[in-house]
């Protein structure tokens, strides 16, 4: 990549004619989060120094696990302690994340030396972050563009149950009749929807058994599943009345159904995106990267969200910046588990998020139109290179 960035600039400088390739870099996820590793210290991210010092580790305990206490303020997201950035142990290979911090030392090579950013996030979820994103790319003269969500039309309308059904896979299709029977025999709002990535994580598995025994209709869709699918099935079967558990599932399709009533995500940007556009509430179970910075986002700033705190380990287990304490015992997780859903499904936390999540849809939605912010960001990009 920065083989290519240095080829383009020394074209730039060699162009008789004066004529510029501008390089502008792309973001698909939410920005506050994502800027942490890239932004500078002056916005309350992490800056250059602390990203050429993790660039040098090799240690994954260094890495992964940050021995400070310090309070991470972010543009957009409540104060957080750094450790709160990795609620969960995990199983990542030594190789893994040396790339990964390659991956944040070229992402902030890209940030600051390209001429401008392209960012898939909306004013309308993260309205505090994008503004300052924006005001410190206007004081360096680079164009920063907010254009999205970038969905399929269909996630901006309120077509319900049909979207689309006519290009799934005989096995999507058996996920969307198994919509079909909940919402015939349990009617609307009365299924909860689980995407899930086991792989990385050595206790995640813990969630599935209390979460689902309060529920009574359950999908829960994970890759996991494919190597091991009768237990997960089996479990499932025990603590619900109606299960279906599948490697993949037609995820649009299934948030716009009538049937669904929540959704239990790690809280990345696809998942957000496409909860908030059908107007989803959601049950954030983070794991790593922005995702505990978004969950932290939907679940306090935003309020439409709960987000489940004693399914965390390791330094998940310290005592988080806004008070509470981990317990990190099956007990206290089912006791967790147990508020959430009743307060979901019968309380007025459930009532208040499913409106507010109502209205955030409804701006997202006129953000993207001709005269909303990511519409007019859309076209000002156009304007200036197409």
């Amino acid at each position: 990549m920065l083989y290519f960035l240095n080829i383009i600039r020394k074209l730039n400088e060699q162009d008789r004619k004066g004529e510029i390739f501008p390089i502008l870099t792309w973001n698909p996820c939410v920005i506050g989060p994502v800027m942490r590793v890239v932004g500078p210290e002056a916005l309350g991210w992490i800056g250059n120094i602390e990203a050429k010092e993790l660039a040098e580790r090799t240690d994954e305990a260094e890495i992964d696990h940050p021995p400070n206490r310090e309070i991470i303020r972010i543009p957009g997201l409540p104060p957080m302690y750094d450790y709160e950035f990795f609620p969960q142990e995990t199983n990542m290979p030594k190789e893994i994340v040396k790339i990964q911090l390659k991956m944040h030392k070229y992402a902030y090579t890209m940030v600051h030396e390209f001429d401008g950013l392209i960012n898939a996030s909306s004013v309308a979820f993260e309205a505090e972050a994008c503004h300052a994103t924006k005001a410190w790319y206007a004081e360096r003269n680079k164009p920063f563009y907010i254009v999205g969500p970038l969905v399929p039309d269909d996630m901006l309308t309120d077509n319900d149950n049909e979207l689309g059904r006519s290009v799934l896979s005989t096995k999507e299709s058996e996920v969307m009749r198994f919509l079909d029977k909940v919402y015939a025999t349990s009617g609307k709002q009365s299924l909860l929807y689980v995407c899930f990535c086991f792989k990385l994580f050595r206790k995640s598995q813990r969630l599935p058994n209390p979460m689902t025994g309060f529920v009574r209709n359950v999908v829960l869709a994970s890759s996991e599943i494919r190597k091991n699918a009768r237990s997960y099935h089996r479990k499932f079967k025990i603590f619900s009345d109606m299960a279906l558990t599948c490697s993949w599932a037609p995820q649009q399709s299934v948030l716009s159904h009538k049937a669904l009533g929540w959704f239990l995500t790690h809280c990345g940007q696809g998942d957000c995106s496409e909860g908030i556009l059908k107007a989803v509430p959601m049950i954030a179970y983070p794991l790593f990267a922005e995702q505990p910075g978004t969950a932290a986002h939907v679940s306090v700033n935003l309020d439409i969200a709960y987000e489940l705190l004693e399914v965390r380990t390791g330094l998940g287990l310290k005592t988080l910046h806004r008070g509470y304490h981990p317990k990190g015992t099956m007990e206290a997780l089912e006791e967790e588990a147990r508020f959430v859903i009743n307060d979901a499904l019968k309380g007025e936390g459930g009532i208040r998020k499913r409106k507010n999540i109502e209205e955030l849809r409804n701006r997202v939605r006129n953000g993207v139109k001709e005269d909303g912010e990511s519409g007019k960001d859309l076209s000002r990009f156009v304007e200036e290179y197409l």
